[in-house]
């Protein structure tokens, strides 16, 4: 893998031959349908956002909730990868083909509505892990953050903590 820019990845040929195509990097979330609709194995990125709030462990976060984001279920992004592998090995091409597998052209959504749906979805159907209730404040600012984080993480951390080491049980 060759890294020319930090979203970008180009995928190598045979050592001194040139480069056989470029894979354009989206942020992947769970499955849509294969092998099981939501499958996932990671609670990284969005999916991972979605389960700390939903979990009541995260209730605020520095995020500009206007920007638009590409987010691609992993079965739709194998299935691409695939098809460009074929349309690569099957058809002569004179330049480089560039793969663009975004989803921001056809149904842009920006964090601000990801987040209407993990909440209204979230809320119907809640987690039984769940130790707070949901409550979630995306801020752009520093300093608001610093504060929320303050009063919304830390200090109800240590207070539970402390709880804990008073009735003899580990935090």
């Amino acid at each position: 893998m060759v890294n020319r820019h930090p979203r970008v990845s180009s995928v190598l040929g045979e050592p001194n031959t040139s480069l056989v195509g470029h894979i354009l990097k989206t942020t992947v979330i769970s499955t849509y349908k294969e092998p099981l609709r939501g499958w996932i194995d990671n609670p990284y990125g969005p999916v991972g956002l979605i389960v700390g709030v939903g979990t009541g462990v995260l209730h605020v976060n520095i995020c500009d909730v206007d920007k638009v984001t590409d987010m691609v279920p992993i079965d739709m992004v194998v299935n691409a990868l695939i098809a460009t592998a074929w349309n690569r090995a099957s058809t002569e091409h004179k330049s480089i083909p560039v793969y663009n597998y975004v989803s921001s052209p056809q149904k842009p959504i920006n964090l601000g509505e990801f987040q209407e749906y993990s909440q209204r979805y979230g809320l119907c159907w809640p987690t039984i892990r769940a130790i707070w209730y949901y409550s979630y404040l995306p801020t752009k600012s520093k300093l608001v953050y610093f504060f929320l984080d303050l009063f919304l993480h830390l200090i109800p951390g240590m207070v539970l903590d402390s709880l804990l080491v008073l009735n003899g049980q580990k935090p």
